[in-house]
């Protein structure tokens, strides 16, 4: 069983689901799982979006992209956590690596994917997610980024700001999780980035 059939059975869709969201028959997607049509970015990019799962996860052999994605993709590192006292971008952070399209890299960028933990965006990232930061100190109102409180592990968020506070605003259908108020004076906020894209799909 090839990993485009395991993970469609994992998410219970059958065929017939799947085709239809391509806009093809389930013969002709049946074809992707037989490995009897090789599977090009642009569908392996709508499969990982329907699937809900990094593009890596949907290649049916493990050299399926191994020339077609790194013509197009830069490889970026996906950190797990990140906490004062050490670089981001620091060996012990890194847990593994992503592909990400030519076209979404900056020259003089830096980007790495975080991995999100919890329900607290839940409205936008599930749990288990990744989501590709592009690192910058500072973010307009209302843009979703990674921030440190007091030097504390990196969490995600979307950022607004009124009367010289800042607040932290969780994206959330549990209740437990409010809204983060700081008075900048007295609490450190440290931007990480700019969230631009989750699981390898662009928002």
């Amino acid at each position: 069983m090839n990993s485009l059939k395991q993970i469609r059975e994992s998410k219970g869709y059958t065929q017939d689901d799947v085709g239809k969201f391509l806009g093809m028959t389930r013969q002709a997607y049946s074809l992707y799982e037989t490995n009897k049509r090789k599977l090009n970015v642009e569908t392996a990019q709508r499969l990982a979006d329907f699937f809900k799962v990094p593009i890596s996860m949907i290649s049916t052999n493990s050299d399926l992209f191994s020339n077609t994605i790194k013509e197009v993709g830069i490889k970026v590192p996906v950190v797990g956590t990140i906490s004062a006292g050490l670089p981001i971008l620091a060996t012990e952070n890194i847990e593994d690596y992503e592909f990400v399209p030519a076209r979404i890299i900056k020259p003089n960028h830096k980007y790495f994917f975080l991995k999100v933990k919890g329900d607290s965006m839940n409205m936008k990232f599930n749990n288990g997610d990744i989501v590709l930061i592009d690192q910058t100190p500072d973010l307009e109102d209302g843009e979703i980024g990674a921030f440190m409180v007091n030097n504390e592990t990196a969490t995600l968020k979307k950022i607004t700001r009124k009367n010289g506070l800042i607040i932290l605003n969780p994206m959330s259908t549990n209740p437990i999780h409010q809204p983060q108020i700081y008075d900048p004076n007295e609490t450190l906020i440290t931007c990480v980035g700019r969230a631009i894209a989750y699981q390898g799909i662009i928002n």
